[in-house]
């Protein structure tokens, strides 16, 4: 399927040219050291591997995720949590990266929708997911955690996977409008209020949620969780600004993954930006 996704203008952002992770460090000072948000990919297979923000220091922020995948250790998920599962396919599969950034000014919110975003067009014009965000994990191995932990991945015996390794659910595309009841083709419940009279109607199954207010018939949070009624008890007594609050759901077996679960999530938000150019009120901390 023809796509977009490694363009300059990807999403009417002003990319750099794509540079391999492993340049010299001279030549790697010339990505900017504003904010903003980057894309990896494999080079030679044009397959996107990961796509990533960040508020403080875009070649700062490579800096963490170069260092240490081309080693012979997996690190650890600090300071960049892209780079053991970025070392797993290297091993595997030999795959070397390059990296193109693009600087945007926007809110730390408002950043991280553009990020949900990108994902979901890039689930959307490829039809698969990048192989790294989500909480992906390359299947073959166990990914190694925090640096204070001091517990560091390793390879699964050949009779043993990893099921964050596992395939992406197909992508949502655009249909209605966010506090629609189909909206993204999915079946929603009909809005109810928070309160201890109707939790009882909430099942305790995986499942995507999003709070409306009432009010004013706007979305103010999206998320997903392995237990839609203590997730949406947990939120009743948030601070909403004095909003009256609803809360609409989709139910899930249990045989739906967290990464999957993440994955629609991440569709929906980025839908949601798409539209409105903004995150949701509450999403990411506002």
């Amino acid at each position: 399927m023809a796509t977009d996704v490694f363009s300059n203008n990807w999403e009417a952002l002003k990319w750099s040219e794509w540079m391999p992770l492993d340049t010299p460090h001279k030549v790697f000072k010339q990505i900017t050291t504003d904010p903003g948000v980057y894309r990896i990919r494999a080079i030679g297979v044009d397959i996107l591997v990961y796509i990533g923000q960040t508020g403080r220091n875009l070649r700062e922020r490579l800096n963490d995720l170069r260092r240490s995948i081309y080693g012979s250790v997996m690190p650890y998920n600090d300071p960049h949590t892209a780079s053991p599962n970025l070392w797993a396919w290297y091993q595997e599969e030999k795959y070397k990266y390059e990296c193109s950034v693009a600087n945007v000014n926007l809110s730390k919110s408002n950043r991280q929708a553009l990020e949900d975003m990108m994902l979901w067009k890039h689930r959307v014009e490829t039809g698969k997911s990048t192989l790294c965000n989500y909480g992906r994990f390359h299947p073959r191995y166990i990914k190694s955690r925090d640096r204070n932990s001091r517990f560091r991945g390793y390879k699964l015996p050949p009779n043993e996977q990893n099921p964050s390794g596992g395939i992406s659910t197909v992508p949502l595309y655009s249909h209605g409008m966010p506090i629609d009841l189909d909206w993204m083709g999915l079946s929603w419940s009909p809005f109810i209020r928070l309160d201890e009279n109707t939790f009882k109607q909430i099942p305790r199954t995986k499942g995507l949620y999003r709070f409306i207010s009432s009010d004013k018939n706007r979305i103010l949070y999206i998320g997903e969780t392995k237990n839609l009624r203590n997730r949406c008890r947990s939120h009743q007594n948030y601070d909403w600004d004095d909003q009256s609050v609803g809360v609409s759901y989709v139910s899930f077996g249990e045989e739906i993954l967290d990464y999957q679960l993440r994955e629609l999530e991440v569709d929906l938000i980025g839908c949601y930006f798409s539209i409105y150019k903004e995150a949701p009120l509450f999403q990411y901390g506002g």
